[in-house]
């Protein structure tokens, strides 16, 4: 499925394979993004996003036309997306990420008719947290959950619906 749609101040469409090496340099160039995203490989992730059942949008500024982010949302139920996201170093702490969330979250509703999103996020990512209750997402306690790595990383679930 393929969304684009533009904010004040982004544009966001799918990636398409021109931004792969701009998307693998974002990655490479931020710990914070390295911390809570498992890229194994990243080429295969993107490929594989051509062929899922998802929705993916890089996210540029207008203003330079630069990859500044990236939001997905996985099909997890019917009507409820997986959402994962994230703003690259040296653009946060300007609501990029809650003004492309709010648009994402309107633009799923009105072209693909899903109302739920969830949003599974690591204990100690406080940053993410915060900006979920912002936007209006509740904490799922019931749901919480321990992945099965190495590292056994504990997930809070969150869930916004429209």
């Amino acid at each position: 499925m393929q969304l684009c749609f533009n904010t004040l101040r982004l544009k966001c469409r799918p990636l398409a394979r021109k931004d792969f090496l701009e998307f693998i340099n974002l990655v490479q160039s931020d710990d914070e993004i390295q911390q809570y995203f498992r890229f194994e490989n990243t080429v295969d992730y993107l490929t594989s996003l051509f062929n899922q059942s998802c929705i993916p949008c890089g996210v540029f500024s207008k203003s330079t036309g630069k990859l500044v982010g990236y939001v997905n949302g996985f099909m997890y139920s019917s009507q409820e997306l997986l959402v994962e996201f994230f703003i690259g170093e040296g653009y946060r702490n300007n609501h990029y990420a809650f003004e492309v969330l709010s648009a994402y979250f309107d633009n799923c509703l009105a072209k693909h008719n899903f109302h739920t999103f969830r949003f599974d996020v690591e204990d100690d990512n406080f940053a993410s947290q915060h900006l979920l209750e912002k936007i209006g997402a509740v904490r799922c306690e019931e749901e919480d959950f321990v992945d099965d790595t190495p590292e056994k990383r504990h997930f809070q679930v969150f869930k916004f619906s429209c």
